[in-house]
């Protein structure tokens, strides 16, 4: 009978444990709902973030990802600071593969302090969009790192872009709200 008492006080001990690591770290685990837009993969990017899914998935990778052109500028829209830390330009980010004559533009963001991840996201999907020399792109996949996510946290917004263009700018709004930053890509 002490063997059943102890067996079971164990169980309860470690399944307490699990269900307070889901409770206290929500960010750790992101299930999706499956209504968001965008798309994201399990991949090396930033945890204890809040990834926009179309399929549920667990993000628990710790490690940091950065681009290799430095960016490093900054805008403030809607109270909200996006500075671009790095950028890339690539054909494969993790397990996406462009379209054959797109490549991918990743642009990789600090930690955004200011609003956590579910309050950034409608300002990101309605108002923020790439534009080259020749089109304009919305964003394809997102990572955010709001007030919510650890310290070590970063985001990244990918767009899916012909691969012959250039001359990118990150656009903020539109109007007499419009605010711009040049991509050195």
């Amino acid at each position: 009978m002490k063997k059943y008492i102890i067996y079971g006080g164990i169980i309860v001990v470690v399944v307490g444990g699990f269900l307070s690591v889901f409770y206290f770290y929500p960010d750790l685990f992101n299930f999706g709902d499956g209504d968001e837009e965008a798309i994201s993969s399990n991949d090396n990017a930033n945890t204890n973030t809040t990834n926009i899914n179309t399929s549920p998935s667990i993000n628990l990778n710790l490690s940091v990802r950065t681009g290799e052109t430095e960016v490093n500028k900054s805008i403030t829209y809607q109270d909200i600071i996006f500075k671009v830390m790095t950028a890339d330009k690539k054909d494969n980010f993790e397990s996406l593969t462009a379209e054959e004559d797109k490549t991918f533009i990743i642009l990789y963001l600090d930690k955004i302090n200011e609003k956590t991840a579910p309050e950034i996201l409608p300002v990101v999907k309605n108002d923020v969009n790439l534009k080259s020399n020749e089109n304009e792109y919305s964003v394809k996949t997102m990572n955010i790192a709001g007030a919510n996510s650890a310290d070590y946290a970063t985001s990244y917004f990918i767009f899916e872009v012909n691969k012959d263009e250039g001359e990118f700018t990150l656009n903020f709004g539109a109007g007499d709200s419009l605010q711009t930053m040049e991509i050195g890509l």
